[in-house]
């Protein structure tokens, strides 16, 4: 994504090397300008009666916010003809808005102790205030004169103002989404620094958008947001043992281009000395007849043993290493080459890291294989493979472990191939399976 798109956001803050801001802080809060009210506005005058030294080479702020009127022209005097300049720069500071002033980058603003019985899961009368009429406006009263804290009203107004064309499922889901923000800005009392903040943390992750890289997928991935929509597609009543292989989440590095490769193959397209060659195998059948699955995709995936992906290491990997799709034979069987996995870092240069550190927490995944196996009259399964013994498997980065999915690897002897052998069956539920997706 083009930087230019997001013009307000400090242009150092998507590098690999921000600067340093105070421990205690967190990084994106400290970042932040504000605009000041009236009082300011007798600046204008000795503004426009500056020197010419000031109109044209005034210095470039390094915080800025869609707080700034003059941001275009005023503040960039080098982009423009000295004209247009200067022309610019008298009208602005006429009739603009106040003057921005450029604060310190650090808050002063103290921390504030959060107590869920002070929040909205109250009374709404005792924490919230009327405005009366229509719930437009954020009252400053309720009933009685009493000083309250926040409109009753607001939120279903903002609600109500959606359109009747929308779709009723889109309808459910703005309507619930809306709840909650409002929800969370009233119950932590978000500041408009802290609001900002997020306003610029999304637009970095944006920018770090590649058609390699998906940040936001990654930052879903940090906070459990995919490893919960997972438990939520598939979750099961259990019919007896009738349980269908347990699912994970499919983070951002599958491709739909992974070749098809014959079994008895290998995925090993860039041999490495540090890899330990695993010869996996398994059975793919039916959750309710426990038949094998002819004809069944085995599609598998995973970091080469220098944690990286194919396409974040084309130094070191072809398009397509450790990747690929086996079919199960008549027997539901399918068997290949490998890796054993390596656990790795997510990467550290971006805005997901950014919150991680924030939150005080590791970046690390545990070694893991991610595989997806398909068949047209059955529902698919994704899910990854967990070597027992990690050392991460109790704090993975993206939450995405289930205690069934960590798998034993065995030494292989009296094959030249490999050295590690991991025995795997995979159970698929048909379509229409009552036990799935209720």
């Amino acid at each position: 994504m083009n930087a230019s798109k997001f013009p307000l956001v400090p242009s150092h803050m998507h590098l690999q090397n921000p600067p340093a801001v105070p421990a205690t802080l967190p990084y994106y809060q400290s970042h932040f300008s504000l605009w000041t009210d009236a009082r300011h506005s007798s600046r204008r005058l000795f503004r426009l009666c500056a020197p010419a030294s000031v109109l044209f080479f005034c210095p470039t702020p390094r915080y800025l916010s869609t707080a700034h009127p003059q941001l275009i022209f005023g503040l960039f005097p080098s982009l423009f003809p000295f004209p247009i300049s200067i022309i610019a720069r008298i009208f602005l500071l006429l009739f603009s808005f106040p003057p921005a002033r450029i604060t310190s980058c650090v808050s002063k603003r103290q921390p504030r102790a959060i107590h869920l019985h002070q929040t909205l899961h109250q009374n709404e009368t005792d924490v919230m205030a009327t405005n009366g009429t229509n719930g437009t406006t954020n009252g400053a009263h309720g009933p009685n004169g009493q000083a309250n804290r926040f409109d009753p009203n607001f939120t279903q107004h903002v609600i109500d103002n959606m359109g009747p064309n929308m779709t009723d499922r889109n309808r459910v889901i703005f309507s619930s989404m809306i709840r909650h923000m409002h929800d969370f800005i009233r119950e932590v009392e978000l500041t408009h620094e802290e609001w900002l903040a997020g306003v610029n943390y999304v637009n970095l992750v944006g920018q770090a958008f590649t058609s390699t890289r998906n940040e936001s997928h990654r930052v879903c991935n940090i906070l459990g947001i995919e490893s919960l929509v997972d438990e939520v597609a598939n979750k099961i009543i259990a019919e007896g043992d009738l349980d269908p292989t347990s699912t994970s989440i499919l983070g951002p590095f599958w491709s739909p281009d992974a070749p098809f490769r014959e079994n008895g193959g290998t995925t090993i397209q860039d041999p490495t000395p540090n890899g330990q060659v695993c010869k996996m195998h398994g059975t793919i059948s039916d959750v309710l007849t426990g038949k094998p699955i002819p004809g069944a995709v085995f599609d598998i995936w995973q970091a080469s043993a220098n944690g990286k992906y194919d396409f974040q290491d084309p130094e070191n990997q072809t398009p397509n290493n450790l990747r690929g799709k086996f079919r199960a034979d008549e027997n539901g069987k399918f068997w290949f080459y490998c890796l054993h996995p390596t656990a790795y870092s997510l990467p550290t240069d971006g805005p997901a890291y950014d919150m991680l550190q924030l939150m005080d927490r590791h970046p690390m995944r545990p070694a893991h294989i991610h595989i997806m196996v398909s068949h047209e009259k059955y529902r698919g399964c994704t899910t990854q493979l967990y070597p027992k013994g990690d050392p991460y498997l109790a704090s993975d980065s993206v939450f995405a472990v289930k205690d069934d999915l960590v798998v034993d690897f065995k030494p292989l002897k009296g094959d030249p191939k490999a050295t590690l052998e991991l025995e795997y069956n995979v159970v698929l539920a048909p379509e229409g399976y009552k036990g799935l997706y209720v």
